[in-house]
């Protein structure tokens, strides 16, 4: 058909840069008549491209040729063209793609094979998405389906494939029919109608005096008869390329069989013009990296030099990659650092607030109201910035956790009581009263607590409420309400503006009369919002281009690296579709011919790699010789086909301050000041590290300042950094053991010195129990008591549940209200009780002992801040066997307990420490009671295990003795010490396995061992505190094992436990005590309380020999 434009032709060159350089000289030339004819101005001169990415380097290319702006001229991607063409053509734009997986998924959930095989897979029906596009793009339409299952049932493979693959050309079919019936678009139809209207009036859809065709190398079907009906109706003039082969430049790559399908389509209507003129051979370079660290971080190095030098302009230079997934945060580090411009064209980065916020929008929507409370609170602005915001925010985790709310509808249907959550997180310092200073508990307010039960329940509704949507108006609207009503998003807001805007479009671009099920639905907006609140990364188009593979595509260069290129990433790995194997594609093609087969795949990256290498005349190949952790990577294959790699061409080696082994070499390493920091903490001598500190910690410091961190309580001004950096490396010689800290051990081990401050809590009251967890581990001690810390739970743990301090706790307070009900005036201390008329106690009935235990289980539940639906009747269950027990024991004929005068008493005695110095240690007893009218008895109630398992009373006695020689159990002793002449301590075991004689265990005047035993640990513990010697037992005393306790300490996060080193610190100081010339303050108290741990023989002890 003439077309009164000019002959077509296909023009074919070896590279991009002989492709474009020709390109080029037919648009000046077109232009320049353009200015000598303005009336060609009305109909321009186009360039059809594939990509964005092309178009903007192209237009770029233009002005810098012509060397001003251009008028006539229009470079426009393929996807433009076809939306151009259809509105001139006057068809009425379809819905955009977004409706095409859900009609698909539709429609093959009819199909009874694919359903049975697909239903239950998650995203199964994804992949069918995939095969009807493939089949569409190739050409098919509904009247070709009886062909199609013919090829198919010729073609090889099993019966069950061929089953399938008719399975997939049914639902293609019927796909298209309900395509056609609708206002669903998709590319296939767009493109079909695109080139119907070409063929009917090119000529007023497609105004134009010149059409050029650039940069395509393999096209679908649609596209390419697309491609061609340009060459047919508009004279469009086509431009491939035919790459040299990178390792014989001579001739073309083996990989042009990828161009095969396109070429073919233009034979016999263009004549083929080939440029036999071969350009300049590019001058290539290569680089192996330990790491994508390192490897990027050469890649900064190199163009910063480039820039420095003025040799090429920022956006001539191009970082290429098959795939950004690993490195893009390697990318973002170097090119900052190093202060390189850059944009990522067609790049997705990190995740902002929008997008997470979207994320956790999309599992409540899939989970509804079971949804986690985790992600409900994470997509939820509403509870976000009222009373205290983040903090607020993170509390409530905490605590409906604690609460056993782990879905929304648990919480929804919190039963609350009006009263604030304490949570298991410390807050801050108690100074008041004459306790002394202790940690204070975080406490989640009531109001809050209400507030999120609102929000819950109202989410819950409007969850359910949409699933019984059937119409996209229906689901938009609720969708929305929830979101703005429920979960408090407003468009003003930078992390729900995005995800509103998205959801918009979504309503105006389709009608409201969309028929949905929920399920579709859900697919709907996940394609919508995916995606959407992702920074780009870098700028928007400006500076060094970092492009895919994809996006470079028939662009040029002054300068290439190509990153990444190793085995299984580019070439990338190639593999069948597990729907549609290449057997039956290639079967296909007999009646689809453009069918695409996977395996082709391969002459796809051979293709791709060639053209990089013939885009610029300077380019820079390198791959990982390793992993960011040491662990080996092989080079691409197209490396090595070029002689590198193994046993090839020299290689130049990038080096890295942070990588380690043979490629760690860093001599002549160019470096930021901050990587000079780095490499000077991991391979400098001690004293370039502490020369550089200082340095590295004003830096921070005026970083910490700038951000604010003084208006958070953080006082900044004045500090100094020479101060901070001594203080550090300090700490720093006591961790490795340098200098005095080889022989002695500092703070790390636990020798934090005598008290010197009021506040310090070692003034304060010192209870007998602190003593047993002092003999036990000083460093614990130090870290729960002193300190305050404990562990930060963590919302997504198991969930809380019954344990052995619940169950005890919940003992304790039965029998504490059974005595305090009956008590007229329950006496506060021990010196109250002596004066107090016994009383005697009887057992309540079973309703009443039941309505206690319950009470008392809800009481300490509400104090751990645990609100798990149903653990209340555990925690009952499983201490009333203890209660039946102590009835047993110490209730008369299981009616009466006589003799009472005190419960929950506070007692106080002194003890003498190692200087003599006297000091109050205070408890509290369980039970007081009054024996022979005259003698006090306490009691402790205890629900673990015995003190021993043994049968004969002077064993029992014996490991009584050894265990209060160890600080195991010193409160008996404790009681009796306070408790006057002829006052008793005793323990009283619950356990139901226990006899009646072994479940007692006593400390009365007459026991002079157990008061040998008791005065030893209690001197030696006592002298360790005031001294500040809190040393952790790392191991037992033989310095063997892991000491005992270390398996369960829940604050192990913050001691030495588990590393070797300071184990071996710790047993060789222990081994010197009798060769070290000097000692710090507090060694001979810490090594008397490491000693408890020795054995202790009892017999010798009461004889006034060695104790030890």
């Amino acid at each position: 058909m003439a077309t009164g434009l000019e002959n077509p032709a296909v023009i074919v060159a070896r590279g991009p840069r002989a492709l474009e350089e020709r390109l080029l000289d037919e648009i000046v030339e077109r232009l320049r008549a353009g200015e000598v004819d303005p009336k060609l101005l009305a109909r321009p001169v186009r360039v059809i491209v594939p990509s964005r990415s092309l178009r903007q380097q192209l237009a770029g290319a233009i002005v810098r040729r012509c060397g001003r702006a251009v008028v006539g001229l229009q470079v426009q991607t393929l996807h433009a063209l076809v939306l151009e063409i259809l509105d001139r053509g006057g068809v009425e734009a379809r819905a955009a793609e977004v409706l095409y997986p859900v009609l698909v998924r539709q429609v093959a959930r009819e199909h009874e094979l694919l359903c049975h095989e697909l239903d239950d897979l998650v995203d199964g029906y994804g992949s069918v998405t995939s095969v009807v596009s493939d089949l569409l793009d190739a050409g098919f339409e509904p009247n070709g389906l009886d062909a199609v299952r013919d090829a198919i049932r010729e073609s090889p493979g099993s019966e069950r494939q061929r089953l399938r693959a008719i399975a997939l050309a049914e639902t293609a079919a019927e796909v298209y029919r309900r395509l056609e019936a609708s206002r669903v678009g998709h590319r296939a139809l767009q493109l079909e109608q695109a080139r119907q209207l070409l063929g009917v009036e090119a000529e007023r859809v497609l105004p134009a005096r010149a059409v050029l065709v650039h940069g395509f190398a393999e096209a679908t079907g649609q596209r390419a008869e697309l491609l061609e009906a340009l060459v047919r109706y508009r004279d469009a003039r086509v431009f491939l390329d035919e790459p040299a082969d990178p390792a014989r430049p001579e001739q073309a790559d083996a990989g042009i069989r990828f161009l095969d399908r396109l070429r073919i389509r233009f034979e016999g209507i263009a004549a083929v013009e080939r440029i036999e003129a071969p350009g300049a051979a590019p001058k290539v370079m290569a680089f192996d990296a330990p790491g994508a660290s390192a490897e990027l971080r050469e890649v900064a190095v190199r163009i910063r030099r480039r820039l420095e030098a003025g040799r090429t302009e920022p956006e001539r230079i191009g970082v290429v990659a098959r795939d950004w997934s690993g490195s893009r945060a390697a990318l973002r580090q170097h090119f900052d650092r190093l202060g390189i411009p850059y944009s990522g064209v067609g790049e997705r980065g990190a995740a902002t607030a929008a997008a997470r916020r979207i994320s956790a929008l999309l599992d409540l929507l899939h989970g509804g109201p079971r949804s986690l409370t985790d992600r409900w609170l994470d997509a939820a602005v509403r509870l976000d910035g009222a009373g205290g915001g983040a903090r607020v925010h993170s509390d409530l985790r905490f605590g409906l956790r604690q609460r056993g709310a782990i879905r929304i509808e648990d919480v929804a249907g919190l039963d609350l009581d009006g009263r604030d959550l304490f949570l298991k997180v410390v807050g801050g310092w108690d100074f008041e009263g004459d306790h002394g200073p202790r940690p204070e508990r975080r406490r989640l307010r009531a109001a809050e607590l209400e507030r999120a039960v609102r929000c819950a329940d109202s989410a819950c509704r409007r969850l359910r409420q949409l699933r019984s949507c059937r119409s996209l108006g229906a689901f938009c609207d609720g969708l929305d309400r929830m979101l703005r009503n429920d979960l408090g998003w407003d468009a003003e807001r930078s992390d729900c503006g995005a995800g509103l805007a998205a959801l918009e479009s979504l309503r105006t671009g389709l009608p409201d009369a969309t028929s949905l099920s929920f399920e579709d639905f859900q697919l709907l907006i996940r394609h919508v919002l995916e995606g959407t609140g992702r920074d780009g990364i870098g700028g928007a188009g400006g500076g060094v281009q970092v492009l895919s593979v994809m996006e470079a595509r028939a662009r040029t260069f002054d300068a290439l690296f190509v990153v990444g290129l190793n085995r299984d990433v580019f070439p990338r790995g190639i593999s069948e579709d597990p729907l549609l194997p290449d057997s039956i594609r290639k079967s296909l093609r007999a009646v689809l011919l453009e069918m695409p087969v996977k395996r082709a795949g391969h002459d796809e990256e051979r293709y791709l790699f060639a053209q990089l290498l013939g885009s610029s005349p300077e380019i820079t190949l390198s791959w990982q010789s390793s992993d960011d952790d040491g662990k080996e990577r092989v080079p691409s294959s197209f490396v090595e086909r070029l002689g590198w790699g193994p046993g090839g061409r020299d290689v130049e080696h990038a080096a890295s301050c942070q990588a380690r082994g043979p490629d760690a070499a860093v001599a002549g390493l160019d470096m930021t000041p901050a990587e000079r920091a780095a490499l000077a903490g991991l391979r400098s001598g001690r004293r370039n590290f502490a020369a550089l500190l200082p340095s590295a910690v004003a830096f921070s410091l005026e970083d910490l300042a700038a951000e604010g961190f003084a208006a958070g309580g953080l006082e900044l001004a004045g500090t100094s950094a020479v101060n901070v950096a001594q203080a550090r490396l300090a700490w720093l010689d006591e961790i490795e053991g340098r200098g005095d800290a080889k022989t002695t051990l500092g703070p790390h081990f636990g020798f934090i010195g005598k008290p010197r401050h009021a506040g310090d809590p070692r003034f304060g009251p010192l209870y007998i129990t602190t003593l047993e967890g002092m003999a036990r581990c000083g460093w614990q001690t130090f870290v729960r008591k002193l300190l305050g810390i404990e562990v930060l739970p963590d919302p997504l743990q198991a969930l809380p549940g019954s344990d052995p301090r619940l169950v005890g706790s919940t003992v304790h307070a039965v029998l504490e209200r059974l005595v305090r009900d009956r008590l007229r005036e329950a006496p506060a201390d021990l010196s109250a009780a002596r004066s107090q008329q016994p009383v005697e106690i009887a057992w309540p009935d079973a309703a009443e002992l039941s309505e206690r235990i319950g009470a008392a289980a809800r009481e300490v539940l509400v104090q751990a801040g645990i609100g798990l639906p149903g653990l209340e009747h555990v925690l009952r269950e499983q201490a009333r066997p203890f209660l039946d027990r102590v009835r047993e024991l110490d209730w008369v004929d299981g009616e009466r307990l006589e003799g009472v005068v005190g419960v929950e008493v506070e007692g106080a005695f002194e003890l003498a420490g190692p200087g003599g110095d006297r000091r109050e240690i205070r408890f509290r007893a369980d039970r007081v009671d009054l024996t022979d009218g005259k003698h006090l008895r306490l009691t402790d109630y205890k629900t673990g295990r015995p003190i021993s398992n043994l049968k004969k009373p002077e064993t029992r006695e014996r490991d009584f003795i050894r265990s209060v020689a160890k600080g195991s159990n010193l409160q008996a002793v404790a009681y009796r010490n306070a408790s006057g002449p002829g006052g008793v301590g005793r323990f009283l075991f619950l356990g139901d396995d226990l006899e009646p004689d072994t479940a007692e265990y006593l400390a009365g005047e007459a026991d002079t061992t157990l008061s040998v035993a008791f005065d030893r640990c209690a001197r030696a513990v006592l002298g360790a505190w005031e001294v500040g010697a809190f040393l952790p037992r790392l191991v037992d005393h033989a310095g063997v094992k892991e000491f005992s306790s270390c398996e369960y300490c829940e604050v192990s996060q913050a001691c030495l436990q588990g590393d070797s080193g300071a184990r071996a610190r710790l047993v060789g100081w222990i081994e010197t005590r009798d060769r070290r010339r000097r000692r710090v303050s507090g060694e001979a108290e810490a090594l008397d309380w490491w000693d408890l741990q020795a054995p202790f023989d009892p017999t010798r002890a009461a004889s006034g020999g060695d104790e030890g």
